[in-house]
């Protein structure tokens, strides 16, 4: 009880004079007018870096069917040119890479071992061939699609009500809005 009140007598007879200034140097009022921009510009730079991915949930929650079917559409283009190029273009490559795998899996198995042709004409299964091909089109591709899905489902849409298509399955494709110079063209 008595060093708290020493204390206390201390603390306030002592005058703290500051020994500089209280206003902001010129750095520190550049930093405070500054950060709040730098900040706006990282959110939009997370905004832009966000996964194509978001944007395809998007595109559903907006085009509803007609979006997944662009995508679906061209993610069946996009397999189908991958396959035909690896088919063209890598079938020796690729069976290599069978062989190697397969004379591994049957050494892990305690099997003997695929003897190795040299100068074969065999081809590589289209098994292997589909899943090279698969694997390609699911990460290499997948930003390809996703921006081409993007851009192509709002024409499509558009099209296929200028078509009067719409009003055949309107739970896929939607309500053509009346402002839409395409809708008037379309009689129910």
């Amino acid at each position: 009880m008595f060093t708290n009140t020493i204390r206390r007598a201390a603390t306030r007879s002592i005058v703290v004079r500051r020994a500089y200034s209280a206003k902001a140097t010129t750095s520190e009022r550049l930093t405070q007018a500054i950060a709040p921009k730098v900040n706006q510009a990282k959110e939009k730079a997370k905004e832009k870096a966000a996964p194509k991915v978001g944007k395809l949930k998007e595109l559903a929650q907006k085009y509803g069917a007609s979006g997944i079917i662009v995508y679906l559409g061209i993610g069946m283009i996009d397999l189908g040119a991958v396959f035909a190029g690896i088919q063209v273009l890598g079938q020796d490559k690729v069976k290599q890479v069978e062989d190697t795998v397969v004379n591994t899996v049957n050494e892990w198995l305690g099997r003997p071992p695929r003897p190795v042709k040299e100068n074969s004409d065999e081809k590589a299964s289209l098994a292997s061939v589909f899943v090279l091909a698969y694997g390609i089109h699911k990460t290499l591709f997948l930003p390809v699609r996703v921006t081409l899905t993007a851009a192509i489902t709002p024409a499509f849409v558009r099209k296929i009500h200028a078509l009067g298509w719409s009003k055949y399955a309107p739970r896929l494709f939607g309500v053509p809005k009346q402002g839409n110079p395409a809708a008037k063209a379309v009689k129910p």
